[in-house]
C-alpha cells in the first residue's frame, strides 16, 4: 500500500490548531514507516514534532485511490 516516495498529508488529530504537515516516504521496515522531516504546508517551514503525537495519515496511489489511517 504505502511505499517508498509517497507522500504522506498529517493532521493533527489532538490539537487547537488546524495544521497539516507533508512529508515523504523514505525507507520501510517491519512494521515502521520513516519519513523525512513534515514541511508545514501553511508556511512551508519544517516542523519538529513532539514524540507520541497522534495523527490522521493521509494518502493515495497510482490510481488515485485514498487512504486514512491514524497514527
Amino acid at each position: 500500500m504505502v511505499k517508498i516516495g509517497d507522500i504522506l498529508m498529517l493532521e493533527p488529530k489532538y490539537s487547537q490548531q488546524k495544521e497539516k504537515f507533508n512529508c515523504m516516504v523514505v525507507e520501510m521496515g517491519p512494521g515502521c514507516v520513516y519519513t523525512d522531516f513534515p514541511i508545514n504546508v501553511g508556511t512551508g517551514k519544517i516542523a519538529f514534532l513532539m514524540d507520541g503525537t497522534k495523527f490522521k495519515v493521509t494518502f493515495s496511489n497510482e490510481g488515485q485511490a485514498v487512504y486514512v489511517f491514524d497514527s
